[in-house]
């Protein structure tokens, strides 16, 4: 079940199926009702979701790539809604919490959301992996999947101790991931710098390589492939930078939206308000923060 339609009030006993196992419990039964606060009206919600869909979409995601020298990088979109829910937590878990090479090796891609049905044909497959890296060429790629490891419960009465241990299982295995996909040696980084600096204007290029502690987060990004393998070369506060431009520039795919959860419903950025039944749910706080995947069929 999609939160988009949570958002707009379903009957508590549909709505309880899609929250985290911690949740469940708490809301089934519960008569109260909370208000969601509507950031947006209802028309300018689909307006918003109608382009971020066009701006997710393969093609126009995968000429943003080559147009700055970078690999896609695709959030497969499980058909799901439970596997959907999991791997939006769990991204956005390596997002917020991954270590710093994570969030500079994700800088060297752009970044989108699509189901399977909507990948071009020769990307398709019968599964769903967790991700698709395309290269710049648009023609290579390779599909990176693994089993998550799973949240570990998590009660109001009792530390979070074990429910964080379990989502730093799941950041490193997805830092593990992409590190052997993005940016395995100095090789390949080399090779990623290079296609950059051919796709950026000169200037750009020139300013990456002599003078990368003045740029902006935003300009950082652009340039990252170039600015992470001075970094790796004797610059490791450039690394940092370039980490916390990402956490600043709020780095997420096309086709994705923040949300949060907590313990009366939850809340989506850029969504219309709705209605949700409040409970007595405990929402650890590193379990609060998700990626919600927007979808043609929402």
């Amino acid at each position: 079940m999609q939160r988009r339609t949570l958002l707009r009030g379903l009957a508590l006993g549909a709505t309880t199926l899609a929250f985290p196992p911690f949740l469940r419990t708490a809301f089934a039964g519960s008569g109260k009702i909370c208000r969601i606060p509507a950031s947006v009206s209802e028309g300018e919600a689909d307006e918003r979701r109608r382009k971020d869909l066009e701006r997710a979409a393969f093609e126009p995601s995968l000429e943003r790539a080559k147009a700055l020298g970078k690999p896609l990088l695709v959030f497969v979109v499980p058909r799901d809604a439970t596997l959907r829910r999991d791997r939006g937590l769990a991204f956005a878990q390596a997002l917020t919490y991954g270590p710093q090479s994570l969030l500079a090796e994700l800088a060297l891609c752009e970044l989108t959301a699509l189901e399977m049905v909507d990948a071009p044909r020769w990307l398709q497959s019968a599964s769903e992996p967790l991700l698709v890296l395309v290269e710049p060429d648009g023609i290579a790629f390779r599909r990176i999947d693994a089993t998550l490891p799973r949240e570990a419960a998590a009660h109001w009465d009792e530390p979070d101790t074990a429910y964080e241990a379990s989502v730093e299982k799941r950041v490193q295995t997805i830092a593990g991931l992409l590190h052997e996909a993005i940016a395995p040696n100095g090789s390949v980084l080399d090779a990623r710098a290079r296609a950059a600096a051919a796709a950026l204007p000169s200037a750009e290029v020139r300013a990456a390589r002599s003078n990368a502690a003045a740029l902006t987060p935003a300009a950082l990004v652009r340039a990252a492939a170039i600015v992470l393998r001075e970094a790796r070369r004797g610059a490791p506060e450039l690394e940092r930078r370039l980490a916390d431009a990402v956490r600043s520039e709020r780095l997420r795919p096309e086709g994705t939206r923040w949300g949060s959860s907590y313990g009366c419903g939850v809340e989506i950025e850029g969504e219309a308000g709705g209605m949700m039944a409040c409970g007595m749910g405990h929402v650890p706080a590193k379990g609060a923060r998700f990626l919600h995947f927007l979808s043609r069929s929402s």
